[in-house]
This record gives C-alpha cells, sequence and structure tokens, in this order.
C-alpha cells in the first residue's frame, strides 16, 4: 500500500503514489521449479489389498496492491494541482506433479485396484487498485491534473504427469490412472 499528499497554499504541487509485488512459486526460467513426486521406483510392492500412489500440488499466490495520491493547490494566480497513483503484481506459478511405478518395478494387488493419481490445484488471485486526486482553488487560473493505473499479470504453469514407465502393475480388478490439472488465476 502507498499513499502520497502534497498541499500547497500557491504555486504547483504534485504527489505520486506507487506499490508493487512480484510473487514467485517456482521458477521456469530455472531449474528451480517445484516438483512433487509420489512413485514407487525400481521396488516391488506386493499389497493384500488396493495400492493407491497420490502426487497432489496445491500452490495458491494472493496479491494485493493498492496506490493513492492527492495533491491541491490555491490562492491568487495560476493555480497546478498534480497527482498520480499506479500499483501492480506479477505473479508466477510454476510446478510438476509426477504419480507413477517406474524404475523396472513391480506393482501387484492380490485384492483390489492400484490407482495412480496426480492432482495440481493452483491458484492466483490478484488485486491491484490506484486512486489518485487533484485539486486547485482560488482565484485566476487553475488546473488539475490526475491519473491512477493498476495492472495485474498471471502466469500458471503446471505438468501434470501419471503413469507406468519401464515397470508392471498388476491387478486383479483395475489399474487406474487418473490425473486432475487445475488451473486458476481469478481477479475479483
Amino acid at each position: 500500500i502507498s499513499i502520497a499528499f502534497a498541499l500547497g497554499a500557491t504555486g504547483p504541487t504534485a504527489a505520486v503514489g506507487a506499490s508493487a509485488a512480484l510473487n514467485r512459486i517456482g521458477d521456469a526460467s530455472t531449474p528451480d521449479v517445484i516438483t512433487v513426486e509420489a512413485v514407487i521406483d525400481a521396488s516391488t510392492v506386493t499389497s493384500a489389498g488396493s495400492l493407491s500412489v497420490s502426487a497432489i500440488e496445491s500452490a495458491s499466490i494472493g496479491a494485493y496492491t493498492v496506490a493513492g495520491a492527492g495533491s491541491f493547490t490555491g490562492g491568487e494566480g495560476v493555480k497546478v494541482g498534480f497527482g498520480g497513483a499506479g500499483s501492480g503484481s506479477g505473479n508466477e506459478i510454476t510446478t510438476n506433479t509426477h504419480a507413477g511405478v517406474t524404475g523396472g518395478s513391480n506393482a501387484t494387488t492380490l485384492s483390489g485396484d492400484i490407482t495412480l493419481n496426480g492432482t495440481s490445484d493452483l491458484a492466483i488471485k490478484a488485486v491491484a487498485g490506484g486512486l489518485a486526486v487533484a485539486g486547485a482553488i482560488g482565484s485566476g487560473t487553475g488546473v488539475a491534473v490526475t491519473f491512477g493505473a493498476a495492472v495485474a499479470v498471471n502466469s500458471v504453469q503446471a505438468t501434470t504427469l501419471v503413469g507406468v514407465d519401464g515397470s508392471c502393475a498388476t491387478s486383479v480388478e483395475s489399474v487406474d490412472l487418473g490425473f486432475a490439472p487445475v488451473k486458476k488465476a481469478s481477479l475479483p
């Protein structure tokens, strides 16, 4: 939150307010991508009942940026009041979610299913606002100029992989490969 205020008896006055935020979970431009994994790797697993392998990624960003400015001038002669305010945010979520049976593994159930599930539930909520007021009062020429701006840029990049790779998954009932990629970006 940013607030600026200027008051003058004569002559020009100016006030500028600015607010910014940068939020990152993971970074697509580096190896710092957040990875959530649930895997049976290079192993033998035998279950008397059902077998479930689930990887669930849940990440969220809430960004609120607000800026305000006020400028007032008065008196005789030429008067100029200027007020400007701006706010913004950049928000990024980059994740990988993996669930599976890999590396030459053997996964077996004697009764029940094998379920592999990967879920990415990612959300960004960004609110940005800017308010500016200016005034010029008195005798003579008076000019008041204001501007306000707000911007939010959101990026969600998610990879969800579910599967059996170079391995064996055997069930007397079923092998269920499920995934639920969910991406949300919202402005109220």
